[in-house]
């Protein structure tokens, strides 16, 4: 009898450590995500430039219209990825305490919708997101906050945002998102 219940045991305790070697890890999580947004970079043929810490060097980048050249992104100290679209040279850079006004859309690597506060139907979507700019703060995530220095008023962007630095809800979630920034408002 106590051999019987020693193999109950052992083949109990086997098909526990296989359904947990097949568990889905946060770990395993994040090493997915990395390798679907090295894909999604290469895929697409995106340039990334590094050690440029705001937009006064990204200028230089734009031609006269403040476009920026095609597949062109910069990387951020924290790992998000930056895009600027359109920019104007005269317009004011954010600073420490200014009231930020974003309005977004955010998407998977497939392109598919996720969020948007550009909906009027939706809380938020007339006015956007509105926060107080604090370098290096994780308002409205550790991501997005990095990616606002290379902004300035008026300006339209895209941010590649990892999970692991965006909002809470894709932390949990981790998947990588795109960001498309419409616009962004830089009052006070």
């Amino acid at each position: 009898m106590i051999r019987r219940v020693s193999i109950l045991s052992i083949i109990a305790l086997a098909a526990l450590t296989l359904t947990m070697c097949k568990a889905n890890t946060y770990a395993k999580q994040r090493k997915e995500e990395k390798a679907k947004l090295s894909s999604y970079i290469e895929k697409n043929g995106l340039i990334i430039k590094e050690g440029v810490n705001d937009s006064t060097e990204l200028i230089k980048t734009s031609d006269e219209q403040g476009k920026w050249p095609d597949k062109v992104w910069f990387k951020t100290y924290n790992g998000a990825y930056v895009r600027i679209e359109s920019i104007n040279k005269d317009e004011r850079q954010p600073a420490k305490g200014n009231t930020i006004i974003m309005r977004w859309k955010t998407y998977d690597l497939d392109g598919n919708l996720t969020g948007d506060n550009t909906d009027p139907s939706t809380p938020g979507g007339r006015e956007g997101m509105v926060f107080v700019y604090t370098p290096g703060s994780s308002t409205p995530s550790p991501g997005w906050n990095a990616c606002i220095p290379f902004m300035r008023h008026n300006c339209q962007a895209q941010f590649i945002i990892e999970s692991v630095i965006g909002p809470a809800e894709q932390q949990t979630a981790v998947v990588p998102l795109t960001v498309s920034v419409l616009d962004f408002t830089v009052k006070n």
